[in-house]
């Protein structure tokens, strides 16, 4: 019997129709597991959608309040406001306006040089600073502890002020007159073009000198942990350590 038969043609569509229940059933056993799958997704959507119109409603309330439901819902969405209850609680009662800023650690301070080249020459050789660069027109220098100075390379600057200098220690007046003495036979070398007399002043023996790109430095006598024992004794009164009798620390005498 030919293919084109009534009978042939019934073959066929019964085929068809096995494969399609087949397919079905494929279908739907594919789809089951995944149906919480579709409703989270479905949750999701209109869970963001719930925060965008939130946000933008909290846009006009006080600040504190917008930060706490920001940080709840930025960090995970949903689990967010499970993993932040205690951030965002804490959150919620601080007033932004008022307290500190909650610094660690005071890590650096920043001068200028014309040379930043030349300017590492004096910084390594003749003050004893470590120092790295850390870019074309940057170095950073450490002396004696983990406080640095960033020295930045610019076109042009103003000379320094002298009560806006860099302190360096040492442990004894026979240490800064060696110092002193030192940066007078050197200062032609270092271009440097200022350098007061050593003297007791502001509870310590020191010298003042003006570097070649008129940043000031001081030569202080200070034990080891610099000014530290200032803050132990505290708060002082009437000229405190400007007082011409005030004690310095006996180490340094």
């Amino acid at each position: 019997m030919s293919s084109g038969t009534p009978f042939a043609a019934n073959r066929v569509v019964r085929n068809a129709t096995r494969s399609s229940n087949s397919l079905s059933a494929v279908t739907t056993a594919t789809r089951a597991p995944l149906a919480p799958l579709l409703i989270v997704a479905s949750f999701m959507t209109s869970f963001r959608s719930f925060i965008s119109a939130t946000k933008n409603v909290l846009h006009g309330f006080p600040p504190s309040i917008y930060v706490s439901f920001w940080r709840i819902t930025t960090y995970g969405g949903a689990s967010g406001l499970g993993n932040n209850r205690r951030l965002a609680m804490s959150t919620m009662d601080t007033d932004l306006t008022k307290g500190p800023l909650d610094i660690k650690f005071s890590s650096h301070a920043t001068i200028d040089t014309i040379d930043s080249e030349r300017s590492r020459k004096f910084y390594e050789d003749f003050l004893g600073f470590e120092v790295i660069r850390t870019s074309p027109i940057s170095l950073l220098l450490r002396l004696g502890g983990s406080h640095t100075i960033a020295c930045v390379e610019v076109k042009d600057k103003p000379p320094m002020q002298m009560l806006n200098h860099n302190g360096l220690d040492v442990r004894t007046k026979a240490e800064v007159d060696a110092a002193h003495a030192k940066a007078e036979a050197q200062k032609e070398k270092w271009g440097i073009k200022k350098i007061t007399r050593p003297l007791d002043q502001h509870g310590t023996y020191c010298f003042f000198m003006l570097d070649a790109d008129e940043n000031w430095w001081e030569v202080l006598t200070n034990p080891e942990g610099g000014y530290s024992w200032m803050f132990e004794r505290g708060e002082q009164e009437g000229r405190g350590h400007l007082d011409k009798e005030f004690e310095r620390p006996a180490e340094t005498l």
